[in-house]
C-alpha cells in the first residue's frame, strides 16, 4: 500500500484506505476498483491524495492508533461545533459534552495501543480541513501525553485543549483562512489573533471547561525563545501542555496538503522539528513527542547508503529514525531476492534519499521488465 497525489490516480487502482468528507460521509470505500467516475468525485471534493494497494509492494496494513469510527465521529462534533461559532452561536455544554466523549475514547484507544508507533499519514478533503486537523492534533498531542506518563486527568485537560486549539479561527473570514496563496501582512495578522479568539470564547463563567485546557488555545503559538504569538512568552512560561500541542499542531500542519501545496515528506518534517529542540520547542517534550514518530512511515521506499532499494515494514516506538526495511533490488534497480534488515541492529545501514511516485512508477518498469 502506498500513498498517491490525485493527479496520478488511474482506472483500475485498488483502494487501500477508505477516504470521507468533511461529514463523515464514504466517498470513496477500501478495496473499491478506481473508476473515472471515482477519480473524477475525489478530484471534485478536492481531496488530495489517496491510499492504494499496489501489486508490486509486499502486502501490509497501516494501522491508525484510533479507530476509523471514532476519528469520524470526533471531525463531525468539532464540524458542528465550528460551524455554530461561525454562525454567531455561543459555545455550550452539549459541545463540551460530546467532545469529552470523543477525547475519553481517544484516551482508551491510545493507552491500548500504546506499543504502536504513529507511521500513517492523514489524508482529508483540503476543503475545510480544519476540522480533521484539530482531531489530528488531539490525537498526537494525547500520544504524546502518553509517552510522557501522564494519568488520566492529565490527559483529559490536555485532549480537551488540542481538539479546541483551533476554534477562534471559526471567527476569522474565510476567504482568509482558506485562502490558496500567500497571506499578505495584513491577513496573517488576523489569522493570528484566532488563539486570542478561541480563548475569548472558552472563557466565559458560564463554561466547566478546565483553565489549561483554554491556555492552550492561547499559548500554542508561543515559541521556547519568545518568537511567537500573542504574548512573545519564553521558555518555563509556556506550559507544558500548550508546547506538546504547538509540536502536535506544526507537525499536522506541514505533513497534510494545502490548497497551494503538497504535503511535505514526513522524514523531511521530521528533522526540522529535531532541529528546533530548546529553541522553539523544550528538548525534553519534542523527544518525547518525535519517539512516538515513524521518520519514514511504513510503505516508504528508500535507497539505503548501498545503493540497495527498500521498503519500509515497521518502525519500533522509540526508534523512530531506525525502521525494518525489505530489500526488493539492487543498486543498479534490478530486482533481488527480498530479504530483511533491521537498522536498529545493523548500524552500517543508512538511508540516503525517499523515492517519490514517479522515482516509484519508474523503478516498477525497470524490476518488472
Amino acid at each position: 500500500m502506498r500513498r498517491i497525489p490525485i493527479d496520478m490516480l488511474r482506472p483500475g487502482m485498488k483502494v487501500g484506505l477508505s477516504i470521507y468528507n468533511n461529514r463523515g460521509d464514504i466517498l470513496v470505500q477500501k478495496d473499491v476498483v478506481l473508476t473515472r467516475f471515482y477519480i473524477e468525485r475525489l478530484k471534485k471534493h478536492n481531496v488530495p491524495a489517496l491510499y492504494i494497494i499496489d501489486d508490486f509492494l509486499p502486502e501490509m496494513g497501516i494501522s491508525d492508533m484510533i479507530s476509523e469510527k471514532t476519528r469520524v465521529k470526533a471531525i463531525e462534533n468539532v464540524r458542528n461545533t465550528l460551524t455554530r461559532l461561525s454562525n454567531g452561536m455561543s459555545f455550550e455544554a452539549g459541545d463540551e459534552n460530546r467532545l469529552k466523549s470523543d477525547i475519553e475514547e481517544i484516551i482508551q484507544q491510545i493507552l491500548k495501543n500504546k506499543d504502536m508507533i504513529y507511521d500513517m499519514i492523514d489524508i482529508r478533503c483540503t476543503d475545510e480541513s480544519l476540522f480533521g486537523h484539530c482531531v489530528n492534533v488531539a490525537v498526537l498531542s494525547l500520544i504524546t501525553g502518553v509517552s510522557m506518563g501522564m494519568g488520566r486527568e492529565e490527559l483529559r485537560v490536555l485532549g480537551m485543549g488540542a481538539i479546541l486549539h483551533d476554534i477562534g479561527k471559526a471567527l476569522i473570514p474565510k476567504q482568509i483562512l482558506n485562502k490558496p496563496g500567500k497571506l499578505t501582512a495584513a491577513e496573517f495578522e488576523q489569522i493570528k489573533r484566532h488563539s486570542e479568539y478561541g480563548f475569548d470564547i472558552l472563557n466565559n463563567k458560564k463554561q466547566r471547561i478546565h483553565h489549561l485546557s483554554k491556555l492552550i488555545l492561547k499559548q500554542h503559538h508561543e515559541r521556547f525563545n519568545g518568537c511567537g504569538y500573542p504574548e512573545g512568552l519564553k521558555g518555563k512560561d509556556i506550559h507544558m501542555f500548550s508546547q506538546i500541542v504547538g509540536i502536535s499542531d506544526m507537525y499536522d500542519a506541514m505533513t497534510t496538503c494545502k490548497a497551494y501545496r503538497d504535503a511535505i515528506p514526513v522524514n523531511k518534517v521530521y528533522k526540522m522539528l529535531a532541529s528546533c529542540g530548546g529553541y522553539l520547542f523544550d528538548y525534553d517534550i519534542l523527544t518525547n513527542f518525535l519517539r512516538n514518530i515513524a521518520a519514514y512511515p511504513k510503505g516508504s521506499l528508500v535507497v539505503l547508503k548501498s545503493g540497495e532499494i527498500g521498503i519500509i515494514m515497521e518502525t519500533r516506538v522509540g526508534f523512530p529514525l531506525l525502521p525494518k526495511i525489505k530489500i526488493i533490488a539492487d543498486k543498479n534497480g534490478r530486482p533481488v531476492e527480498r530479504c530483511i534488515v533491521e537498522m536498529s541492529k545493523d548500524p552500517s545501514i543508512s538511508i540516503v534519499k525517499v523515492l517519490n511516485n514517479n522515482e516509484i512508477e519508474k523503478l516498477k518498469k525497470t524490476i518488472q521488465k
